[in-house]
């Protein structure tokens, strides 16, 4: 299984589609989802990589999930 399996991946054709059909608050509150929290070790590059540690449920029906504890 590749990472691209388990992440969603966005093509140049799908980016592409996006930035053509999506209105400026639509793009202003995708845009914050992507900021740039840090930069480790920062090297020439072609690609990045996005990351988040945290993931909650995207439907507002779906409750929160509980709070971690050490069980």
């Amino acid at each position: 299984m590749s990472w691209s399996d388990i992440f969603p991946v966005l093509d140049d054709r799908m980016v592409a589609a996006y930035q053509a059909e999506a209105t400026p608050e639509e793009k202003r509150d995708l845009g914050r989802l992507f900021e740039v929290e840090g930069i480790f070790n920062p090297r020439p590059a072609q690609h990045i990589v996005s990351t988040s540690l945290f993931w909650k449920p995207t439907h507002g029906a779906e409750p929160d999930y509980p709070a971690p504890s050490r069980e």
